[in-house]
């Protein structure tokens, strides 16, 4: 069990850490500044505009995390590109963009009645959502990634468990740091929360893929393939 939590889990762990802080923070800040600048779409057009810009924030998001994430994995996996690793996690990150917004954009709110007070769901129903909406995403980007990984290391199917697992406890994190604030809530306050709340994602994702990818390591060590080099 210790050799699961070694220096290289760490150093992984952290480097997940900084990637969804960063990610999540950019795309965070450039979101709220074009809802602010833009306001609320009100016809298809502003939608589209809006969905198209907001994609490319979804890909800045993903290259951050997939970058710092390579800079660990090609320790283990020198053979592995930065355009490999990064560039599908910043296609499946736009992917997760897309499905979250063209509902909230085009479908969400269509029948809702005039005059009818809007009525926020329970925190427990947020909670256990934003935990199946997770693991669903996390199983989905373990699957995009692990599609990369399997070329370097056999048995590396399990990465998309790991995956499935650190997002399903992420987004718990994010959602709760995103619905928690109200119009009262000090700005200050509300950016402290998501400061935490991105950095526990980044750490559950970490911490967990860690150490799935751990056992990857561990089982591939004895194992000889073309393209992982020595690890």
């Amino acid at each position: 069990m210790s050799r699961i939590f070694d220096e290289y889990w760490k150093k992984w762990t952290l480097s997940n850490i900084a990637g969804v802080w960063l990610g999540i923070g950019l795309s965070g800040s450039i979101a709220a500044g074009i809802w602010q600048w833009i306001g609320t779409p009100q016809n298809a057009g502003e939608k589209l505009q809006l969905l198209l810009v907001m994609l490319l924030v979804g890909g800045l998001q993903g290259f951050l995390l997939g970058y710092f994430q390579w800079r660990v994995l090609k320790e283990k996996f020198p053979a592995m590109a930065a355009a490999q690793w990064a560039g599908i996690t910043m296609a499946v990150s736009v992917l997760g963009w897309l499905m979250g917004m063209v509902p909230a954009l085009f479908f969400m709110g269509k029948n809702a009645q005039p005059g009818v007070e809007y009525q926020e769901p329970a925190l427990i129903l947020v909670i256990v959502g934003a935990m199946a909406l997770g693991l669903i995403f996390g199983a989905i980007f373990g699957i995009v990634q692990w599609l990369v990984l399997q070329r370097f290391a056999k048995e590396s199917v399990q990465w998309v468990t790991g995956n499935s697992l650190g997002w399903g406890l992420a987004m718990i994190f994010i959602f709760m740091a995103v619905s928690l604030p109200v119009e009262t809530t000090p700005v200050w306050m509300a950016i402290i929360g998501y400061i935490f709340g991105s950095a526990l994602a980044g750490l559950s994702i970490g911490a967990l893929t860690g150490i799935y990818l751990n056992k990857i390591i561990a089982e591939n060590r004895s194992r000889q393939h073309p393209n992982h080099g020595k690890i």
